[in-house]
């Protein structure tokens, strides 16, 4: 296996580029180049210091720059990550109503004749009168003069719910498209 080696010039005061500064080992020992230590501590020191030192508290990336003589001022953007992180860890600590409290309920009317009421569905349960007692959501209407079986009717409000959803995906498509 054959290396290419080469060194990267100092040449000072000049702003070339590293690719026009590059010269053969043999060369930079037969001329009078000296070696561009910047660079090397920049490009390939610095980046494997800071993927290491990452996970430390307390270290980013200007503070290594400074520690290796480096100018710091380019290297103040550090763990961009950390607020992503914090907001996903946040996200998962709100409770389900407030996390979808902006959300569009799914509602229909009752499916009796003689009732007009329009049924909202918070929950699969909602408690009964004034005691703590739960009821399966669907058993029955909510209006008291009402008792209609409603999961008697489940293939109609089966139809209405996919109807709403292919509603909000419509609405989410052509707000997409704008």
């Amino acid at each position: 296996m054959k290396l290419l080696t080469f060194c990267i010039d100092l040449q000072d005061g000049t702003d070339s580029p590293a690719t026009q500064r590059a010269y053969h080992v043999d060369e930079l020992k037969s001329q009078s180049l000296a070696i561009d230590k910047k660079f090397y501590l920049a490009n390939q020191i610095h980046p494997v210091i800071s993927r290491l030192c990452d996970p430390i508290d307390g270290t980013d990336a200007g503070r290594i720059a400074d520690c290796l003589g480096l100018d710091s001022s380019g290297y103040k953007v550090s763990k961009q990550y950390n607020s992503t992180e914090e907001d996903l860890v946040s996200a998962t600590q709100i409770s389900d109503e407030e996390y979808f409290r902006m959300c569009e309920r799914f509602s229909f009317e009752c499916p009796s004749p003689s009732c007009d009421t329009v049924i909202t569905m918070d929950s699969p349960f909602r408690g009964v009168g004034s005691s703590s007692s739960l009821e399966l959501a669907l058993q029955s209407c909510p209006n008291p003069k009402c008792s209609f079986p409603i999961h008697s009717s489940i293939t109609s409000i089966h139809n209405k719910l996919r109807l709403e959803i292919r509603k909000h995906i419509q609405r989410y498509y052509s707000v997409s498209a704008e």
